[in-house]
């Protein structure tokens, strides 16, 4: 059948044919992410939730996590926490982010899409009308775990840190293939729908916007540009050029002109993805931040030029024309701090100037350089430079160094395989790599969420440490892999998400279930090859998880409320069952746990299954 009898068909049944170019991009996008066994509808839910989620947080994520559509999700298709610029999933994550900052600062995103060639006032209706019930204290809709996992959330973030909470934004995303022209009918739906949000009295400026193909189309092309600004530098000094550097200038731009490398293309959110090289993260209004914020709003903002260290900026590409000055691709490495304050205390008038170091190079190793020695007046914590650490830059290129049907891609800075062809369900970033590695190796699964700072502090001296096998860590990574793809593709429920870290270790422990050799010993690299044959082989790694999910089930009494299993209790359940020389269990046990491995005789290879390591 012709394409053209195809749009015949659909048009009398009523589904819908996209167009040419919304089928492309939809096409590169579920091959990247690795999508083909969802359903047409669920693919485009994905695409939908990654292209308009994208504009308000530019780190990495799996769409898996914001993804709601089903029964219980309030017509809803795609829902989104982010606080202080982090995307959050769980309750321990939010604990940990107010417990580190004097401050909680939300934004909802939510997504419907439909694949339609219209826009129907209906739709918008029940779309408003299960946003607003989310929100609400008693509410009318069903709710799937998913969306009650969220909703718990949102009661901490509304209830339980109302004291330090700030204004919470808003942002509804009703996404059709079709075009908006603002019709009169779907317009007074619309503005509606913003009124109600209003009248919850939670936000100031709630927006909902109605995205046709085109802007779908901008939305998610933008996820694939390096970002480009022009600016008017006029108050500088030429920097003469030297090996590596391209050119230079020192100078001051008047906050209107800085303001224009901080803002996104709408206006209203800062574009987080232009600090993914910077060592210091946003440390919230503590100690220095405070007293920046105090003198901006004081008669003495003039003087911020002369009281501050100013910004550094790296960008891989500049065009000039006079003073006006394009940069491309470019990285405030020195700055977050001074930036992330200047952002907040908006409006602020040119009284206000900034110091500004810009440099234009390609090069690596200089771009490294700058970055530390522009850092280096104030002490900075292991992990804010394990970006630069030799042991990250080893790692990095040991994940890719395996074939494509095994390789993982560590991403060692936020955002650095966004743009590439890379499948993006094989990054896996610094923090899921360490709370994956503490997991098995360290046994420690419960730390993994609820604690995972006290694990971060320990970068460059338990873990991500010079000599340290690689290996270890890949296969950390690689076992996370399999978890997330079997979540996925619903090989595993996703209620078995509360027990993800324990799970690797049962999974772990079921393969080999000697004690953990030392970090940089040639046993370690011996007992992770090995293990990997196991994971390797697509039969024996799915029986695995399977017995690692009974196992969950049987040491949680089936209560996988995140309370009973985030605890040492059962960490030590699931360590005593399957280490049986620890445990006094019976030699009935041992013996299933090797028939789980695919082994005889407690053995494969040099592994011993039966007890400690040869």
């Amino acid at each position: 059948m012709t394409r053209g009898h195809n749009l015949a068909y659909a048009i009398e049944v009523g589904e819908i044919m996209l167009d040419r170019v919304t089928e492309a991009l939809l096409g590169s996008f579920i091959k990247e992410r690795e999508l083909e066994k969802l359903s047409e509808a669920a693919q485009f839910e994905h695409f939908t939730a990654f292209a308009m989620l994208r504009r308000h947080y530019s780190r990495a994520f799996s769409t898996a996590d914001v993804v709601i559509g089903g029964g219980g999700d309030g017509g809803i298709d795609g829902l989104a926490i982010i606080v202080n610029n982090v995307l959050v999933t769980d309750t321990d994550v939010l604990d940990e982010l107010a417990e580190a900052n004097d401050y909680v600062e939300p934004t909802f995103v939510f997504v419907q899409s439909e694949r339609s060639a219209s826009f129907r006032a209906d739709k918008i209706g029940t779309f408003g009308f299960g946003v607003a019930d989310f929100f609400s204290k008693q509410p009318k809709l069903p709710r799937s775990p998913e969306v009650q996992d969220l909703a718990a959330i949102t009661d901490n973030i509304l209830g339980k840190y109302a004291a330090i909470l700030k204004s919470p934004k808003c942002y509804l995303y009703y996404v059709t293939v079709g075009q908006w022209t603002g019709d009169a009918v779907l317009e007074g739906r619309r503005a509606s729908v913003v009124s109600d949000l209003k009248g919850l009295a939670i936000f100031d400026s709630p927006q909902m916007i109605c995205a046709g193909a085109a802007e779908l189309h901008r939305a998610y092309q933008a996820t694939k540009s390096p970002i480009t600004r022009t600016f008017l530098f006029d108050r500088r000094v030429e920097v003469p050029a030297t090996a590596g550097v391209t050119q230079a200038a020192i100078g001051y731009l008047p906050f209107s002109e800085f303001q224009k490398l901080l803002i996104d293309d709408g206006g209203t959110e800062m574009l987080t993805s232009i600090f993914e090289d910077n060592i210091r993260d946003w440390q919230g209004y503590k100690a220095i931040n405070s007293g920046i914020r105090a003198t901006l709003k004081s008669e003495d903002r003039s003087k911020f030029v002369l009281m501050n260290n100013g910004v550094t900026i790296i960008t891989k590409d500049l065009t000039r024309v006079g003073d006006q000055f394009t940069i491309r691709d470019y990285q405030i490495v020195n700055g977050c701090q001074s930036s992330n304050v200047l952002f907040d205390t908006r409006p602020l008038d040119d009284s206000v100037m900034v110091p500004v170091r810009l440099v234009h190079t390609s090069d690596e190793k200089v771009k490294e350089l700058i970055t530390t020695a522009t850092n280096s007046q104030t002490e900075i914590k292991p992990d804010q430079f394990a970006s630069g650490r030799n042991f990250s830059r080893g790692l990095e290129l040991y994940f890719k160094s395996f074939p494509d049907d095994r390789k993982l891609y560590y991403e060692r800075r936020d955002g650095q395989y966004d743009k590439g062809p890379e499948p993006k369900v094989r990054i896996v970033d610094a923090p899921t790599v360490l709370r994956s590695y503490a997991s098995i190796f360290q046994e420690v699964p419960h730390m993994a969420t609820r604690s995972y700072r006290s694990i971060r502090d320990q970068i460059g001296v338990t873990v991500f440490v010079d000599g340290q096998k690689y290996i270890a860590y890949y296969y950390a990574s690689y076992a996370w892999f399999l978890l997330e793809k079997y979540f996925k593709d619903k090989t595993i429920e996703p209620k078995y998400k509360s027990a993800r870290y324990h799970l690797l270790l049962a999974v772990h422990l079921l393969i080999d279930n000697s004690y953990p050799p030392k970090p940089n010993s040639h046993d370690m690299e011996k007992r992770c090859d090995a293990a990997l044959q196991v994971l390797w082989d697509s039969q024996k790694a799915e029986a695995i998880f399977a017995k690692a999910v009974a196992l969950i089930d049987e040491v949680t009494g089936g209560n996988l409320e995140r309370d009973n299993v985030r605890t040492e209790a059962i960490t030590n359940a699931v360590i005593g069952r399957l280490r049986p020389k620890a445990a006094g269990a019976t030699a009935e046990v041992t013996e299933a746990i090797q028939v789980a491995a695919g082994v005889e005789g407690g053995k494969t290879g040099e592994f011993n299954f039966g007890g400690e390591a040869q």
